[in-house]
């Protein structure tokens, strides 16, 4: 255990004292039922045959019947941890008031619980980083960033330029470079043509194989490790609720340090084979092919769907409709102002203050709205420019990814 030279625990206990039955001047006596503690006087008491001495405050909470009692122990640090955390729980356990709420302010043991399970998490998260790193490099080549999902790519862009880098990623980011599931363009196709076909013999065993929404863990890594996605991915985010409470500061129980060691230890093993398989694990040129450029599949249809929505939005008639009734009322203001003009008792000032006030606001709304179409137009020209830019090599691409699948058919 990492220890200091001695073992600190601090509490503070509040109870209900409205039958004044606990003494503040000699608290552990009127706090602790008899067979809790061994007292030595006021501030003092007996554990393992040694002398242990309290620090102790205690006052009256304001505006309640409350007390509060706060202990300060210190222990050797030569003291068995697992013996002396039983200890400060019966102690806990042994209060002898009716109600009371203690509140863990510090405790040594979960400090090293704590301290030791962060090292052993910083191993295994950057064991995977050292793993999926080597996967994209060698195998999807050193344009694997293209790989990465768009949500995420999106996500590291605004808080640092380097997107290769994958300790610039949280925890649970990395299960998406192996446990997503995505389709793609020529997945879609296949569903028309298995849908459409009157026999098995249309479809190739290939083709029949990739119906199946895989991971890249399950394709890759699944035959040459038997561990599935569906487990790895599980103890992932079991580790992910327990790193947590370390990364967050919370204190952790010997159970929950526990529960690390076994998970760390077990995504370790998978994660150090699979580093050791990765040099053979051979990825066919349609695969690579398809895990650089899948995702540009969803950013050009992605970008499609929302030209097709600004489009309607801009040409739709709205904003013209819009902007005409906007002036009719804009004019009926001003005729009434007009007429109001040569009045002046006070009816007729508050009548004209509300109209101004509805004019000022009927420009505002409509000067809005104006910018909100500008907008749209420069976004819609700029959606055009992007898909006619993306549209040649999405073509290209779809032709290269025909000519792959017939060399795999022919040979």
């Amino acid at each position: 255990m990492l220890m200091s030279k001695m073992q600190r625990f601090e509490f503070l206990i509040t109870i209900d004292n409205k039958n004044n039955q606990f003494r503040t001047t000699d608290p552990l006596s009127s706090l602790f039922s008899n067979n809790a503690i061994e007292l030595i006087g006021i501030d003092k008491f007996r554990y393992n045959n040694k002398e242990v001495t309290i620090e102790l405050k205690s006052g009256k909470i304001e505006k309640s019947n409350y007390i509060y009692f706060n202990f300060i122990l210190n222990f050797d640090s030569e003291e068995n941890p697992d013996q002396l955390n039983f200890f400060i729980e019966h102690l806990k356990s042994n209060i002898i008031a009716d109600a009371y709420q203690i509140h863990e302010l510090w405790n040594d043991i979960r400090v090293s619980y704590n301290q030791q399970a962060y090292q052993q998490i910083f191993n295994t998260e950057n064991l995977m980083r050292n793993m999926i790193t080597k996967f994209m490099v060698t195998k999807v080549g050193v344009n694997w960033e293209n790989r990465i999902p768009e949500d995420l790519s999106e996500a590291i862009k605004s808080r640092a330029n380097d997107i290769k880098n994958l300790y610039n990623y949280d925890f649970l980011h990395l299960s998406k470079f192996l446990f997503s599931k995505k389709t793609t363009d020529s997945y879609d196709k296949l569903i028309k043509k298995l849908l459409s076909a009157k026999k098995s013999s249309e479809l190739t065993l290939d083709e029949i194989k990739s119906l199946g929404l895989l991971t890249n863990w399950d394709k890759y890594f699944f035959n040459i490790i038997d561990v599935s996605s569906k487990d790895l991915k599980k103890k992932w985010s079991d580790l992910s609720i327990l790193r947590n409470k370390v990364a967050h500061n919370k204190f952790i129980s010997k159970d929950d340090y526990n529960s690390i060691l076994v998970l760390c230890n077990f995504i370790n093993a998978i994660v150090n084979s699979a580093i050791d398989k990765v040099s053979s694990i051979i990825i066919s040129d349609q695969d690579r092919e398809m895990l650089v450029k899948q995702d540009e599949y969803y950013r050009y249809w992605d970008l499609s769907r929302e030209t097709d929505l600004i489009r309607r939005r801009v040409y739709d008639g709205d904003h013209e409709r819009i902007i005409k009734e906007s002036h009719q009322t804009k004019q009926q203001i001003i005729s009434e102002l007009q007429q109001l003009e040569e009045q002046d008792d006070s009816i007729s000032k508050d009548r004209k203050r509300e109209l101004i006030k509805g004019l000022i606001a009927i420009e505002n709304w409509m000067t809005n709205k104006d910018r909100e179409h500008i907008l749209s137009v420069e976004t819609l020209n700029n959606n055009i420019r992007l898909l006619n830019e993306l549209q040649p090599s999405m073509i290209e691409l779809q032709q290269r990814m025909y000519e792959i699948h017939n060399k795999s058919k022919n040979n």
